[in-house]
């Protein structure tokens, strides 16, 4: 009877709190004080009630009010806000009433990657930091940092709940360098609030922060559809599966209660375990970028790639479908991407060649599709066996000048690295032209090294090069007859090659050497 009694007590309990909890109109992690809200584009907000509650959504001069449906979920939006460093105030108001203060609007941007995205201020250049610290305390830079955490399923709720602070000095010692470098930059030259969404994970592949969606439609991918298609609890092939296997099992229950030995159990299918893993496909999204969506922003930031290395070309195809996949989720196809071609770093014996064939793919992939840039940081590395460059700054500005050029449509930033436009033959000399160039220069002054040319034989030698112009002259007396070319073409290379702003030319390779 006391059982029964605390049993029932217990209940009743719960479901008290089971409806004082849905009895209160929610919003996601990612609506809080002191956010930015995108300017100059539809900005959804969403939520959570009671089924059938009414809901009121303010902000500025908007007030939208809207019915939650039968199960509980919300949503408005607000026509396009002008840019305002005013703080403001955003209602919601249901049964209960939410008032988030201290709202700005300008651009947000979302920041992702493995460990060189997520590496700390603190951890980052000691002077690059000491010089941060001087203006530190910006109001229109907020900073929004989402805690690793991987789902099978995509979630609408983020791991643990974050909120937005003013920049600070004691807001970004744990924030990513490479972000708040990059937000710096965008806020003093557009004058306007930046918001920064560090989503970013230490080690992880590029694949589980691909949505879904993002995989389609690409060829080189289809064993990730057929993957994610089989593992989809709403999928058809999902609940084949799931028949498949209980019938297998019907079958062999049926058949030990009839047999006199001992009967193996049918295997249960590999599809329709969950993954349990951050490195399986879409589990990232699912968890540390599904809950923002869809959140109004400008564009993303991305620097990921050391988890992928090996992979040549087909890292370019993965780069399409994440890029494409969040265009899509986020319903923005205007939405730039700019990424950091992988720093040199020694990975290892017989691999020199490795990091520049993805080198060559990540160049690619500016190439084919819009608004998006590689920035190439070759001349920054202190230390070769590092695969953590400490100095982030000329990171964060170089993918922000992408930004300011690309997506802000700012001519006259420049934004480009020379780029390899197209080579020609005089005797024994190899002329390269380049792109993205007014006039070429090292940085150290000297005559342009890890420059390589070939003959027929496919014999790569050290060439001897002089510049002339926005040409490169290659020759070498080992090369009576030069047919291709290479650059930087080694996973220890810290070329000194650069346009007049300073910008490096990365590596690359032309010209065909006969099989």
């Amino acid at each position: 009877m006391k059982t029964r009694l605390l049993t029932s007590v217990c209940f009743a309990a719960a479901m008290v709190g089971f409806v004082a909890a849905h009895a209160d109109v929610r919003l996601p992690e990612i609506f809080n004080n002191n956010m930015v809200l995108q300017r100059d584009m539809p900005v959804p907000v969403w939520g959570w009630a009671d089924p059938g509650e009414e809901v009121a959504v303010a902000f500025d001069t908007q007030n939208i009010t809207i019915t939650a449906d039968a199960d509980g979920k919300w949503a408005v939006q607000f026509t396009p806000l002008k840019a305002n460093a005013e703080p403001a105030v955003l209602t919601v108001k249901g049964k209960n009433e939410i008032r988030l203060t201290n709202v700005l609007v300008g651009d947000v941007w979302l920041c992702s990657g493995q460990s060189n995205m997520e590496w700390p201020m603190r951890a980052a250049d000691k002077a690059e930091y000491e010089e941060v610290l001087k203006t530190v305390d910006n109001p229109n830079i907020r900073l929004f940092h989402v805690t690793r955490a991987f789902s099978p399923d995509p979630v609408d709720k983020l791991p643990v709940a974050s909120s937005w602070r003013p920049s600070s000095a004691e807001a970004i010692p744990n924030f990513s360098a490479v972000a708040l470098h990059f937000g710096r930059k965008l806020q003093t030259e557009l004058d306007v609030p930046i918001g920064l969404i560090n989503s970013s994970w230490g080690g992880t592949r590029i694949e589980p922060w691909i949505p879904p969606v993002g995989f389609q439609d690409i060829p080189a991918l289809n064993w990730f559809v057929r993957e994610l298609d089989a593992r989809n609890p709403q999928s058809k092939t999902y609940k084949k599966l799931v028949e498949k296997s209980l019938q297998d099992m019907q079958e062999w229950i049926e058949e030990t209660k009839k047999a006199t030995g001992r009967i193996s159990p049918p295997p249960f299918p590999n599809q329709l375990i969950p993954y349990a893993h951050q490195q399986q496909p879409a589990v990232l999204y699912n968890s540390m970028v599904h809950p923002i969506v869809p959140f109004a922003m400008k564009g993303a930031i991305w620097y990921q790639g050391e988890a992928n290395v090996e992979e040549g070309m087909l890292y370019a195809e993965k780069m399409k479908a994440l890029i494409q996949g969040w265009r899509k989720v986020f319903n923005n196809d205007d939405f730039g991407f700019y990424y950091v071609q992988l720093a040199p770093y020694i990975y290892g014996a017989a691999r020199e060649q490795r990091l520049a064939e993805f080198w060559e793919a990540q160049s690619a992939v500016e190439k084919m599709l819009p608004k998006t840039g590689q920035a190439i940081i070759n001349d920054t590395v202190d230390d070769l066996r590092d695969i953590h460059p400490v100095r982030k700054k000329p990171v964060g500005e170089r993918l922000a000048l992408l930004a300011l050029n690309r997506t802000y449509s700012k001519s006259e930033v420049v934004c480009a690295s020379p780029e390899f436009d197209k080579m020609s033959i005089e005797g024994n000399t190899l002329i390269v032209s380049f792109k993205n160039v007014k006039t070429l220069k090292t940085r150290d002054s000297k005559s342009p090294d890890w420059f390589e040319i070939a003959g027929a034989d496919g014999i790569y030698h050290k060439a001897g090069a002089v510049i002339d112009g926005t040409t490169i002259k290659l020759t070498s007396s080992d090369v009576t007859r030069p047919i291709a070319v290479r650059y930087a073409w080694d996973q220890s290379a810290q070329p000194n090659v650069q346009n007049e702003a300073g910008l490096p030319l990365g590596a690359f390779r032309a010209g065909t050497i006969p099989e």
